[in-house]
């Protein structure tokens, strides 16, 4: 998400390991660090293109992501979807998440760009 946030912590190559614990530090438009964002691959499936992970950091309780990589119509689509708790922050959050995604997709040359974030208040999404 160049621009918009640069990870420190998280592997170079290769891809993530289903089960690991990455330690990153997040610097969002190169100038505010967020420490210590902790980032759980629950579930790698190369195979369907599917990968689910739950992060979190002092403000954010919970961020559980699911992004799902399918071919249409000669096409690709990715499809994000995002659970956000953040206690009294995460209609803010929500926001924020809302117009990284958005803006990312428009990023790698998408045609539509729309967005599926869910204000969370469960622990366990998975």
């Amino acid at each position: 998400m160049r621009g918009l946030a640069a990870y420190d912590g998280l592997p170079c190559t290769g891809q993530l390991v289903e089960g690991k614990t990455y330690c990153t530090d997040i610097w969002f438009w190169g100038l505010f660090p967020v420490r210590n964002h902790t980032i759980h691959v629950v579930k790698v499936d190369v195979a369907k293109r599917h990968l689910i992970t739950s992060e979190r950091h002092a403000g954010i309780r919970t961020w559980t992501h699911s992004l799902t990589v399918e071919s249409a119509d000669g096409e690709t689509v990715w499809l994000d979807q995002i659970w956000i708790d953040a206690g009294f922050q995460t209609a803010l959050v929500a926001r924020y998440a809302q117009y990284v995604y958005v803006r990312k997709h428009r990023r790698q040359g998408a045609l539509t760009a729309t967005s599926m974030i869910k204000r969370q208040i469960a622990a366990n999404l998975y």
